[in-house]
């Protein structure tokens, strides 16, 4: 990898970091800390997801006019986080969220474009990869951290950790401008654009890509979302869970992320990818079934042991789902258009991080057996329609690229 490249992997674990200490409680803060209601947090969430579907189409047309890097840059001013800690009306943090969101909305094409520029097209399944560990290194670190500081007895506590995640994304800027530095033009670099080419029209016509978006929104909503916005309030609220082992739910996450998803990505190489988003599929069902048992028969330490299970399955997912829909959105993109396509696969993402919390917050209250059973239903349904996609497939992206000598076993069929 470039030397850029781990620079640029480096600040993001800082700003992971920062992202762990917030997003796996800040159901459990509106709720249980400021008082409101379940519906109306998951909602508050929504909101933040929401508005980065509609910012980031925004940040991919800025990325393509620009550069990734001053785009990436400007997207991390957006410090709003810290502003949930004086937030105390339902209003005020619906206010909030809808301005971070901007912020994460044009980040996530940014990065992913920044990163997809740096590196050859054999070695974008390694460097997303890599983004993907160092992005869950931080985020489970800094879930444990928030773990064990967060307390709902003490509202400080909560609001101590929304300031240190905005300190995160100042140390990111300095890492961008002080140690990356901008992209020089090509090779290795960021090219220089004269001219934009391409609209947004003319991605959304091309129908192999929105059947990925599709295959992808789908599986984030109903799986990678409800694992990690709607286990942790279904936990501590339905199978008294405390927060401590909350924050090892992460850290298992993570420790298996570290551990896992490079060799993961190798283990990809010369293989059929819809194959292996299948295989993500079915894990993922399992494990939100696995995650109805546990908290319905069991409570606490029990139960928590349980879910830790589909702890274990929803981050072997991650790490080929890591691997695999990033750099085939960059295989399919025109080198003109990537900051477009890039946005409309951060869209495909954060979809589920939208609806999940909106929908779920409510289905809880009415159906908490019924809320895991369909979520399961909808990841197996994924995976089965899978298949349509792949006839669509240019036959040049059907299969993890083999970096030049590298050794990968191949199937055949």
């Amino acid at each position: 990898m470039p030397a850029q490249v781990w620079r640029l992997e480096c600040g993001g674990l800082v700003n992971a970091i920062g992202g762990g200490f917030v997003l796996p409680f800040a159901l459990i803060y509106f709720h249980d800390v400021r008082g409101f209601s379940l519906g109306a947090s998951g909602l508050m969430l929504a909101t933040l997801s929401a508005v980065q579907v509609v910012a980031a189409p925004a940040g991919g047309a800025l990325v393509d006019r620009f550069s990734a890097w001053s785009v990436l840059i400007a997207s991390l001013l957006a410090i709003a986080y810290a502003l949930f800690a004086v937030a105390r009306a339902p209003w005020q943090a619906f206010a909030v969220a809808a301005l971070a969101g901007v912020g994460n909305g044009i980040f996530n094409p940014a990065q992913s474009s920044l990163l997809g520029l740096l590196v050859a097209p054999e070695q974008r399944h390694i460097a997303f990869s890599l983004q993907r560990t160092m992005t869950n290194l931080g985020f489970g670190v800094g879930g444990l951290i928030g773990g064990v500081v967060a307390t709902t007895s003490s509202p400080a506590t909560f609001e101590a950790l929304f300031v240190a995640n905005a300190i995160s994304y100042m140390l990111f800027i300095v890492v961008l401008i002080v140690f990356v530095g901008r992209p020089a033009v090509r090779d290795g670099g960021e090219p220089a654009r004269a001219a934009v080419g391409g609209r947004y029209a003319a991605v959304l016509r091309d129908r192999a890509f929105m059947g990925l978006l599709a295959l992808n929104a789908t599986l984030c909503t109903f799986g990678f979302a409800m694992f990690q916005e709607i286990v942790p309030i279904y936990a501590k609220d339905f199978a008294r869970v405390s927060e401590s082992e909350i924050g090892a739910f992460f850290l298992v996450n993570t420790a298996l992320i570290v551990v896992l998803q490079l060799p993961t990505a190798r283990a990809l190489e010369g293989r059929r990818r819809i194959r292996a988003i299948q295989l993500v599929a079915a894990g993922w069902a399992v494990g939100l079934l696995i995650v109805l048992i546990g908290g319905n028969a069991l409570t606490g330490t029990a139960a928590a042991a349980v879910i830790a299970i589909a702890v274990v399955l929803w981050s072997a997912g991650e790490c080929i789902q890591g691997a695999l829909i990033n750099p085939m959105a960059v295989d399919l993109a025109p080198e003109a258009m990537l900051g477009r396509y890039l946005a409309l696969a951060s869209v495909s993402w954060q979809i589920g991080f939208a609806a999940a919390p909106a929908l779920s917050g409510f289905a809880l209250r009415a159906s908490p057996t019924a809320t895991w059973l369909v979520a399961a239903a909808m990841c197996a349904l994924a995976g089965t329609a899978a298949s349509l996609l792949e006839r669509r497939l240019p036959a040049a992206t059907r299969r993890t690229p083999v970096p030049p000598g590298a050794l990968a076993a191949t199937e055949t069929g």
